[in-house]
């Protein structure tokens, strides 16, 4: 009972916010996002989009959510509204993200085979891309689309990039 904590919608992703696991974040199937706090729900927002997968970054505050559109949504939980959103060179969608705890670099991956980056620090813009379609180099996976899926950093200069061929790249 002490964990339990009753959703109404089915949980893409959660995120722990703080050290001692008092504060979570949980992005829902429906476009909403809840936060719970040590007793259970404390506040619910909704996303203009079906999310796929956020992030967040400690020093400004900032969740960067990014899901079924070329958009990087921010939500500033100190001030408790959107920031301006991020635009994506993708033409689709965009499926996973990622924080570098080292630069704090954002790294977003989508349907494109596209890795973009941005830098939170400067205005909102793209600071590096990174084509990481396989289909365009192996001709064995020609007639399949290379998304990129998931991505995960080691340390500042070493990231993983997953596939939807099943292919996985460190850059």
């Amino acid at each position: 009972m002490k964990f339990e904590r009753c959703f109404d919608s089915e949980c893409v992703k959660f995120r722990i916010l703080s050290e001692d696991y008092s504060k979570l974040v949980f992005l829902h199937n429906d476009r909403y996002v809840e936060f719970h706090a040590q007793y259970g729900k404390y506040y619910k927002i909704r996303i203009p989009k079906f999310g796929r997968d956020f992030d967040y970054h400690y020093a400004s505050c900032d969740l960067y959510f990014v899901g079924a559109c070329n958009e990087i949504f921010r939500f500033n939980l100190e001030q408790g509204r959107f920031m301006t959103s991020l635009k994506s060179a993708t033409t689709v969608e965009n499926n996973c993200c990622e924080f570098n705890s080292v630069h704090q670099l954002f790294t977003c991956g989508n349907t494109d085979g596209l890795v973009e980056c941005w830098d939170p620090r400067t205005p909102p813009k793209q600071v590096a891309m990174l084509n990481c379609a396989l289909d365009s180099i192996c001709a064995e996976v020609a007639d399949k689309k290379c998304a990129v899926t998931s991505l995960k950093y080691r340390d500042g200069l070493n990231l993983a990039v997953g596939t939807s061929t099943g292919h996985v790249s460190i850059i």
